[in-house]
């Protein structure tokens, strides 16, 4: 990370990343680390973070985040109940940064269009293979598939490119 970036963290995130950074030498293991996403965890943090001066519950948000950061061993390395806790609250921020701030998480969009041009694409190979009563349907509904699965790839990477350029992936 630059100087420039560094000197954008908020007071609020530097700390959030010094109380994830502690609980990690606690004993949070690399694979828990992993599949827990505490990194997406510090991305919805910062987030978080630049929307709530205008977000009040995105502020209340915030205190949540605090609390998850300073006992982040204990919602990960206990109970399956602690861990359902942690990811509860990771998905309550997502939904409110879709819902209310339309901000999505990385390749939403590309997966979302790759499945419907997929789908579009073998329904209009399947309704292309009946309409002029073809002998090889397999060949034509894989053939239509891949073409919508381009399709999708290409819409879905311009979706995404657009929302990066306005902040709204994490």
């Amino acid at each position: 990370m630059n100087q420039e970036q560094k000197a954008k963290k908020s007071e609020w995130y530097q700390q959030i990343e010094e109380n994830i950074q502690k609980e990690l030498d606690k004993g949070i293991k690399n694979g828990d680390f992993k599949f827990y996403n505490v990194e997406g965890f510090l991305n919805l943090a910062a987030k978080i973070d630049k929307l709530s001066h205008h977000c009040p519950f995105c502020q209340n948000l915030q205190k949540d985040i605090e609390i998850y950061s300073y006992d982040l061993a204990y919602y990960i390395n206990n109970s399956h109940k602690s861990r359902k806790q942690f990811e509860d609250g990771q998905e309550k921020i997502k939904t409110h940064l879709y819902k209310t701030h339309g901000v999505v998480t990385r390749n939403y969009y590309l997966s979302l269009y790759t499945f419907l041009g997929i789908f579009i694409g073998s329904l209009a190979g399947f309704l292309f293979y009946y309409m002029l009563a073809m002998d090889s349907f397999k060949a034509i509904t894989l053939i239509f598939a891949a073409i919508g699965l381009i399709i999708g790839r290409i819409l879905g990477t311009r979706k995404e490119k657009h929302l990066k350029k306005q902040e709204k992936v994490f």
